[in-house]
């Protein structure tokens, strides 16, 4: 404690890096780890010293134990990858870096690489107690890795039901001795009773016992398993329209001999109905099988049911059922003892949490499923490889590194040729986002090597294809005629994502050959084409990754059209991917929209891997400017304005006004209307000082989509509003969320507001807002709580009795606005899930879509009287008859004369258009 006080002086008196350094490690010393991650964090700002990462580093691994999610020891490893492991002097911290570095890898699922940091930890430091516990964990992973399964419950049920039975009722159809028949029952039953003892599960023993009684309906039953087992072979080849009714017929006749089978029977039909894209009928037929699996105790059939029913789910964009099934289906799983189910479901929970944007979510299903004791090798290898992919997409390329090596290591094992190609590519993918272009493109030819050596012809094409396009693209820059011959490979395989992705470069390699002609209409072609294979994908999670695809297309052909000097084409193309409208241009329509709100100045921004794309549009006139800005660059400088910004100062933030806003015309009073792209949704424009004053004191600033969203949306009406509709949310956040304050000051707010209006209405109640609406109300308000998460899981919370109803976007979607102007008094209502077009989808992009006219709301959480007084001042304006814009204008700078904090105005903001 005294240490700490000292170091808190010395601090004050002088804020150094290694002042700080001292403060955060007397703060972790005494547990107090909030502070200490704060602290040391400040420290490695001021001074990138490797002692400072170390210790931040094991400040946030032992706040991550508190938290209970991989964020912070995903940064903690990332951390000692950047700045510890580089340190070639072997110092006395070298084994706590390497016992901290085992210590994360344990914990996010890589055990094979914590063995590694375990052993050099120990050999660093030999015969501490801490050298004796790392060797013990060592052993104990060591001990695990080799207690792969020896047995498979999917195995061993599909030789009983499909070969063995199979010669069974080939046996009897065909007349054969009874002694042969009922060697093949005994073989069946070998594998049976083991497999009922171990998984708790009756299903084998119950399809041999009725294949065993001696009834009118063996024949029957002896056909239905030669029909479930040509429905198998039909599923397992893609014989889709074949499978259903094959697989239907053998349900009737295994059901006529009560084998439990037909249970079976029912999940291939339903399997081949959804790869077919007939979802009621597969929901159906798994929502059976799962009941019957239920009523006989046969967890392996309802997990499997479950499962289906959890794919479906997803196909059909219900992700809250899906995480349901998915739960259902593991728990059934948990209960049979079979590891390798509980994987694949774990994978496939990953993958929807990453497609909802729940990063620790999706990290926590993958080390989970790799936890799992008796795990074989194949499984473990493929969640160590969407470990990989799921790092490299959220930024961490060491993480993404060290689950590439382990995946390789689990590869290699395996001797699958297919498995270690794709395992050598997902190291180069690594390498190749830590910047090694060489070290990327030795793991590309690597790769390359194995994949000519995959015995399977499909197998070989596809990954040799997938591995080409990506070296071809590393290559086109050094020796694009390597990078051409090595793309021949790719050529003709046309795969979804591989598909665009070939298109891409092969465009880049045409525009450096100067053929910029070919290179458009190339990736013209891509974009066309795409949208046919959009169509026959058969989940949301591929349905999305293609976007992403797709976006990366455009954004080539943008790139291509700026360059040739066609800025107005350039443009077009964000525009009509943001509104997924792509024969719609901007010019003739925001040229009819300035007509009638002139003076108005129009941006657009576009960050690009290496660059900063700005348009801007006044009049007819369009101004198109690129800035050597890249997207982690800009990440950086957008989350150093808000904090700095919110802690009084405003250099960054003069820094990033002047490079978006450099040719704003010294026009009071004049409109800026922005449409940002995801970063920069999350800057807050109305205090970036432009030309020494906050962007708010000079001009009316609005938000949209895109420029022809805003173009197509209502013009706003000077008149003065006269009615509206006040709703009051849930004042707190009852037992669901009990951290949320109480709102003491929303029943003045809303009485402050229902004192503007000569015609309003009060409603509290979900179900009331939607009686309510309708187009006499020009202004909609509502007060309370709203959650937001970065996963795009939005509500408005309402009160219930004692308790708190959410109310989701899908939900919101169905209010009917008529052009209302709605108001979100309420904490981050603006904010939401990165699009994949532009901005947010979250709260305020759901009403605009649900027909608002413009959505008033803020990107900061806001304070209760703040709000009051905002909403206030904005009313006013509003009933007065300003437009949203000029109302939130006037509040913002009334709040700004009395003296409040930026935080009670700057994160007000106006969005419009659909």
């Amino acid at each position: 404690l005294s240490a700490a006080a000292r170091a808190r002086e010395a601090v004050d008196n002088d804020p150094s890096a290694a002042r700080l350094h001292a403060l955060g490690v007397a703060q972790l010393a005494l547990g107090d780890l909030p502070h200490a991650v704060a602290t040391l964090r400040l420290a490695l700002a001021r001074g990138a010293e490797p002692a400072i990462a170390a210790d931040l580093a094991r400040a946030l691994l032992h706040s991550d134990e508190r938290d209970g999610g991989p964020s912070r020891a995903i940064e903690a490893l990332e951390l000692l990858s950047t700045f510890v492991t580089a340190a070639t002097a072997a110092t006395a911290d070298t084994a706590d870096t390497a016992f901290t570095e085992a210590e994360a890898l344990e914990a996010l699922g890589l055990e094979s690489e914590a063995i590694r940091a375990w052993t050099l930890g120990a050999t660093l430091d030999p015969g501490s107690i801490r050298s004796s516990a790392a060797l013990a964990r060592t052993r104990a992973l060591d001990a695990k890795q080799r207690g792969a399964v020896t047995t498979s419950a999917v195995l061993t049920e599909r030789e009983v039901s499909e070969t063995i039975l199979g010669r069974w009722a080939g046996a009897v159809l065909a007349r054969a001795p009874e002694s042969e028949i009922e060697a093949a029952l005994e073989e069946a039953t070998r594998l049976a009773a083991p497999y009922a003892e171990r998984h708790g599960n009756s299903l084998l023993v119950d399809t041999i016992a009725a294949a065993a009684a001696q009834t009118p309906q063996r024949d029957r039953l002896a056909h239905g398993e030669l029909e479930y087992v040509e429905a198998r072979r039909l599923y397992v080849a893609g014989s889709l329209a074949a499978c259903v009714p094959k697989a239907l017929a053998a349900v009737r006749d295994l059901a006529a001999g009560a084998s439990p089978l037909s249970s079976l029977g029912e999940l291939v039909a339903a399997s081949c109905a959804f790869l077919r894209h007939d979802f009621v009928r597969a929901d159906g037929w798994a929502a059976e099988a799962s009941s019957q699996a239920e009523r006989r105790a046969w967890p392996t059939v309802a997990g499997q049911a479950e499962w289906l029913r959890g794919l479906i789910a997803h196909a059909e964009n219900r992700p809250d059922d899906s995480e349901l099934h998915y739960e259902a289906a593991l728990r059934a799983f948990a209960s049979a003892h079979d590891p390798e189910r509980q994987a694949s479901v774990l994978a496939l929970q990953a993958d929807l949490d990453e497609y909802l944007g729940r990063f620790d979510a999706a990290w926590l299903s993958l080390s989970q499923g790799l936890q799992l004791a008796q795990l074989d090798r194949v499984r473990r290898y493929e969640m160590l490889a969407s470990l990989s992919a799921l790092a490299v997409r959220q930024g961490a390329p060491h993480v993404a590194l060290r689950a590439a090596a382990s995946a390789e290591s689990e590869a290699s094992a395996t001797a699958d040729r297919t498995h270690m190609a794709d395992a050598r590519m997902r190291l180069g993918q690594a390498r190749e986002r830590l910047g090694d272009g060489e070290g990327a493109i030795a793991d590309y030819r690597s790769a390359l090597t194995l994949a000519r050596e995959i015995p399977d012809a499909d197998s070989r094409r596809r990954s040799l294809a997938h591995v080409s396009v990506r070296l071809a693209r590393l290559l086109a820059e050094r020796d694009p005629a390597a990078a051409r011959a090595v793309l021949a490979a790719a050529e003709g395989y046309s795969e979804g994502e591989l598909s665009l992705r070939l298109a891409v470069v092969r465009a880049d390699l045409d525009r450096r050959a100067g053929k910029l002609r070919a290179a458009e209409l190339g990736l013209r072609h891509a974009i066309e084409s795409s949208r046919a294979e959009e169509e026959r994908l058969r989940t949301l999670k591929q349905r999305d990754d293609l976007v992403v695809e797709r976006q990366e297309l455009r954004w080539a052909l943008v790139r291509l059209l700026a360059d040739s000097g066609k800025a107005d084409d350039a443009l077009g193309i964000v525009e009509s991917w943001r509104t997924a409208n792509e024969s719609t241009g901007s010019r003739a329509g925001v040229a009819a929209r300035e007509r009638e709100t002139s003076p108005v100045v129009a941006y657009s921004f576009l960050s690009l891997p290496d660059s900063l794309f700005i348009w801007r549009r006044q009049g007819h006139e369009t101004r198109f400017a690129r800035r050597a800005v890249t997207q982690e660059a800009l990440f950086r400088a957008v989350a150093q304005v808000n904090e700095e910004l919110l802690g009084g100062g405003e250099t960054a933030a003069a820094q990033l006004g002047a490079l978006l806003f450099a040719d704003l015309p010294p026009s009071p009073g004049a409109r800026v209307v922005v449409a940002p792209d995801p970063i920069l949704f999350a800057v807050p424009f109305a205090a970036l000082p432009v030309e020494g004053r906050p962007l708010v004191e000079t001009h009316e600033l609005t938000l949209t989509r895109s420029l022809t969203s805003w173009m197509r949306s209502v013009v706003p009406t000077t008149t003065a509003s006269t009615c509206a509709l006040l709703i009051a949310g849930a004042e707190t956040g009852g037992a669901l969320y009990p951290e949320l304050p109480a709102l003491t000051e929303m029943p003045a707010e809303l009485d402050a507001a229902a004192s503007l209006y000569p015609c309003h209405e009060r409603v509290s109640a979900a179900s009331e807002v939607l009686r309510r609406l309708g187009p006499h109300f020009e202004v909609v308000h509502f007060a309370g709580h709203s959650v937001v998460g970065g996963d795009g899981s939005g509500f408005l919370l309402f009160g219930q009795g004692q308790d708190v109803h959410p109310v989701a976007r899908e939900e919101l979607a169905t209010w009917r606005l008529s052009g209302a102007t709605v108001v979100l008094s309420s904490c981050s209502a603006a904010e939401g899930r990165v699009s994949a077009t532009a901005g947010r989808d979250g709260l305020a992009q759901t009403l605009l879509d649900a027909g608002a006219g413009a959505v008033i709301a803020n990107v900061w959480p806001i304070d209760d009287q703040a709000a009051r007084e905002f909403s206030t001042l904005l009313h006013a304006a509003l009933a007065a008859g300003a437009a949203p814009p000029a109302a939130v204008r006037t509040a913002q700078r009334e709040i700004i004369r009395r003296g409040r904090p930026l935080e009670e105005w700057a994160g007000w903001r106006v969005l419009v258009g659909s």
